[in-house]
């Protein structure tokens, strides 16, 4: 599957270091007015989360969709697909798993420039934005065909279930040897 909404997915828990507000006031200046914002506040400190609902609300309105509640798998699988744009603002490796999964489905990805995890995906060839690439333009157009097919490549390459055996059994030859 590939993501097919037009929707955004912003942060991935209630901590101060996803640095919820200038990551909103960004997509705020940016993003359209159909375009529903999804910030997974699930997890995390409680008190931010709820600085962050309120602040979300206050700059986006109705377009602010907090997820504050664990949901099922296929609930959040469904808004996932929804989002065609992922804003990570992170300055700390943070979120891997969730850039990883949205790199998979197809999904644009913006990440700071600071955190090692923007380079660390360009050195191996994936196609990731910094938060200074958005644009009206770049939160309207997706990737195209091409670059989702490369960016699901470099994630299968890194991680990937050949991936994972061959380096498990790289790890029990070195241990045994």
């Amino acid at each position: 599957k590939f993501v097919t909404g037009n929707n955004i997915l912003l942060g991935n828990s209630a901590t101060p270091t996803n640095n919820h507000v200038e990551a909103i006031n960004t997509v705020k200046a940016f993003s359209g007015a159909g375009q529903i914002v999804y910030s997974p506040l699930s997890y995390g400190d409680e008190e931010y989360g709820k600085l962050v609902v309120d602040y979300g609300r206050k700059v986006l309105k109705e377009r602010f969709e907090p997820i504050t509640d664990y949901l099922p798998i296929e609930q959040y699988l469904k808004i996932l697909l929804s989002c065609q744009f992922v804003v990570m603002n992170h300055r700390r490796q943070q979120a891997l798993g969730n850039i990883v999964i949205m790199l998979y489905l197809g999904a644009k990805v913006f990440l700071n420039k600071s955190s090692p995890v923007y380079d660390f995906l360009l050195s191996r060839g994936a196609i990731v934005f910094s938060l200074e690439d958005i644009s009206r333009d770049s939160l309207t157009f997706p990737l195209n065909k091409e670059q989702k097919i490369r960016n699901r490549d470099v994630v299968s390459l890194q991680w990937g279930r050949e991936t994972a055996i061959s380096r498990t059994k790289a790890l029990i030859n070195e241990a045994v040897s």
